[in-house]
């Protein structure tokens, strides 16, 4: 029976906790060493980036309605896939669409608000069937 190849774990060190224990952040299982260097770089650019984003004033860090937008983006351009891998509908596109509205500054609820200077909105009744 062969025996499995060599494989080389990468870990991002972070720190040690209250308690003294050190902690690391898991970035994967490579086929070499130099895959996983680059993998760790990587990743600790990241990380690095994170932590100076986080510790920006509230001004010009991104906003819900940014993050939504951006989200929408990488669904329509097939950069976002689905948990089965594959890209989304156009279907439901539109249905997550319709759900960030309120984060994107649009319809708060299901009651649609006239914006400040806008046009009125109408009002819709919904008559029962057969009568």
């Amino acid at each position: 029976m062969a025996s499995k190849p060599k494989q080389f774990e990468g870990r991002l060190y972070l720190g040690r906790d209250e308690s003294g224990r050190p902690r690391y952040k898991w970035v994967g299982r490579f086929a070499t060493e130099d895959e996983r260097d680059k993998a760790v770089m990587r990743a600790s650019i990241k990380h690095e980036d994170e932590v100076a984003t986080a510790k920006l004033p509230a001004g010009e860090r991104i906003t819900v309605g940014q993050y939504a937008d951006e989200y929408l983006e990488r669904m329509e351009s097939g950069s976002l896939l689905t948990k089965g891998g594959r890209p989304f509908k156009h279907s439901s596109i539109g249905t997550a669409r319709g759900q960030l509205r309120a984060a994107r500054g649009g319809q708060v609820g299901r009651a649609a608000r006239p914006q400040a200077g806008g046009a009125p909105v109408r009002q819709h009744t919904v008559r029962a069937r057969g009568r």
